[in-house]
C-alpha cells in the first residue's frame, strides 16, 4: 500500500485579517495584480467551504501562482476594481 503523495499540493497558508472567503470566490495578489479563484480551503486542518476573520487557513488556488510569503490577498468583489476589497491574509 502506497502512502499518499502531495507532490502537486500548492496551499497558501495564512491568518484571514477581515471579511470572509469561500470557494470559488475570486482572488486578487495584491504584489503582482493576478488574479484566481479559490478552489479549496482548510480551516486548521479540515476541508471547509468558507473562513471568516481570524481563521488560520490554508488556501488552494485554480491557477499555479507564484505568491511569495507575507504577500497579501484579498477577494475581489464583483463589479469593483479596487484591489483593497477584503478579506487580507
Amino acid at each position: 500500500m502506497g502512502q499518499p503523495t502531495y507532490l502537486d499540493f500548492r496551499g497558501y497558508a495564512g491568518t484571514i485579517a477581515s471579511g470572509k472567503i469561500g470557494v470559488g470566490d475570486d482572488v486578487l495578489v495584491a504584489n503582482s495584480g493576478r488574479q484566481s479563484k479559490v478552489a479549496s480551503l482548510y480551516v486548521a486542518d479540515r476541508l471547509s467551504e468558507t473562513a471568516e476573520a481570524g481563521d488560520a487557513v490554508t488556501i488552494t488556488l485554480a491557477d499555479e501562482l507564484d505568491i511569495a510569503r507575507g504577500t497579501c490577498c484579498a477577494r475581489r468583489r464583483r463589479g469593483r476594481r479596487s484591489p483593497t476589497s477584503s478579506p487580507r491574509m
